[in-house]
């Protein structure tokens, strides 16, 4: 008699313990219904979800900043940061840092009135970025790009000249940047050689088709840098 009852005890165990997911089959569920619920737009169900893969994987800093992504999205800026230092930064998470300076970049660059402790975070921020990760085009680009604007010109040169000599870095915003930097210390040549070529790269990504007035603002200064002024009253 008491065989088919252990075994009615056990049964329903066993049944639920062999079509239960695996952990890594649950995180990979969380994670598609996390991306599901951004593609739809539902924030608070795309929160529930990210808070779920953070308790399935704490020490993970690629899940917190899923939930700073999301909180960001649902207007909390301050928890959003407050997570992606805590939990990114301060584990040494190079991403939650690239994060936190195109925030901080698209905040101070262009603002003239930005606040000062913006702007030292902003820079601390791509230093702590580029002593990780020397060759990181993205952030060398931000702070050479953040020095010409804040004309300190000297500083920005060799940070510029890096961008450009870096694999990814030949881009036509960088060597326009670095024209600029040239030109206003006076190296006319190396200003006009690094505009030609920016010019170059605007055109040949075809700044005209896809229009965006700050795009094709650089490309026409490029153009009357390098001293191609036929071309430009041409665009």
């Amino acid at each position: 008699r008491g065989v088919p009852a252990l075994g009615g005890l056990c049964f329903p165990v066993v049944l639920s313990l062999w079509f239960a997911p695996s952990f890594d089959q649950e995180l990979q569920q969380t994670s598609n219904r996390l991306s599901r619920a951004l593609d739809a737009d539902d924030l608070t169900l795309a929160d529930f979800h990210a808070r779920k893969m953070c308790a399935l994987v704490p020490d993970e800093s690629s899940a917190w900043m899923r939930l700073a992504v999301v909180r960001d999205l649902q207007g909390k800026p301050a928890d959003a940061e407050r997570i992606a230092i805590e939990k990114g930064v301060q584990r040494g998470y190079v991403p939650a840092a690239e994060w936190l300076a195109d925030r901080r970049f698209a905040a101070v660059v262009g603002n003239s009135e930005a606040d000062a402790t913006l702007e030292k975070e902003l820079v601390e921020g791509l230093r702590w970025i580029i002593e990780r990760r020397p060759e990181d085009v993205r952030a060398n680009f931000m702070l050479g790009t953040y020095l010409l604007y804040r004309s300190q010109l000297l500083e920005a040169r060799p940070v510029l000249k890096h961008v450009v000599s870096l694999q990814k870095g030949n881009f036509p915003e960088a060597l326009y940047s670095l024209a600029v930097v040239e030109g206003q210390l006076g190296e006319e040549e190396a200003s006009r050689t690094a505009a030609g070529l920016a010019a170059d790269g605007f055109l040949k990504r075809d700044t005209l088709k896809e229009f965006q007035v700050e795009a094709f603002m650089q490309l026409i200064r490029s153009l009357l840098i390098a001293r191609r002024e036929t071309e430009a009253i041409q665009l």
